[in-house]
C-alpha cells in the first residue's frame, strides 16, 4: 500500500459505533494520522534580544546548556540563527547536540539574517540528548554582539519511514 501523507476530508461522524466500516474509511483514517505524524515537529528556541559578552581571547565560551528530547523516527535536525554583530567583526555560533555539532559563521555584513545548517539525528542521537550553544569572537575588537534567535527543529518525518498498516 502506498504510505500516504496528506490531510483526508472525511465527514464528521462518519465512523460511529453500529454504522458499517469500510476498508475505504479505515484508509483515510490511516492517510490522516500520517500526516498529523509527518507535521509534527519539536522546535526549541532562545530569542532574548539580550547582548552576549564577547571574550576577548579566542576560543568557545558557552552559552546555553539543556536537554531535548528527539524522536527515534526523526531523521534530520535544523539549526538557524540569527545575530547582530558590530562592523568589522565575526562571531562563530557552535551548536552541539548530543554526539554531533555544527559551526555557523556571522559577520557584520549577515547581521539580522537567518544563517541556517543541518544535523542528522545519526550523528546527534535521540532520546534526551544535551544541547550547548557555544560563542567564539573569530574576528574583531569589539566586546558584545546580539544573538537575536537561536532555534532548533526536529525535522518533520518522511512518509516512506512509516510503518507498514495491518489491515
Amino acid at each position: 500500500m502506498t504510505k500516504l501523507a496528506a490531510p483526508c476530508e472525511m465527514p464528521v461522524g462518519q465512523l460511529i459505533t453500529g454504522h458499517p466500516v469500510f476498508h475505504g474509511d479505515e484508509l483515510l483514517v490511516l492517510e490522516q494520522l500520517h500526516w498529523s505524524h509527518r507535521e509534527r515537529v519539536c522546535e526549541l528556541l532562545v530569542a532574548d534580544d539580550r547582548p552576549d559578552r564577547l571574550p576577548s581571547s579566542g576560543g568557545f565560551v558557552l552559552r546555553r546548556r539543556m536537554e531535548l528530547w528527539i524522536d527515534p523516527d526523526a531523521r534530520v535536525i535544523d539549526v538557524l540563527v540569527i545575530a547582530t554583530v558590530p562592523s568589522g567583526d565575526t562571531i562563530t555560533m557552535r551548536t552541539t547536540i548530543g554526539g554531533s555539532s555544527v559551526d555557523i559563521t556571522v559577520n557584520n555584513a549577515a547581521s539580522g539574517t537567518p544563517q541556517a545548517s543541518q544535523l542528522l539525528t545519526a550523528d546527534t542521537g535521540t532520546g534526551l540528548v544535551s544541547v550547548e550553544l557555544e560563542l567564539e569572537h573569530t574576528t574583531g575588537s569589539a566586546t558584545t554582539c546580539t544573538r537575536d534567535l537561536w532555534q532548533i527543529q526536529v525535522g518533520v518525518t518522511d512518509a516512506v519511514t512509516f510503518l507498514d498498516p495491518e489491515l
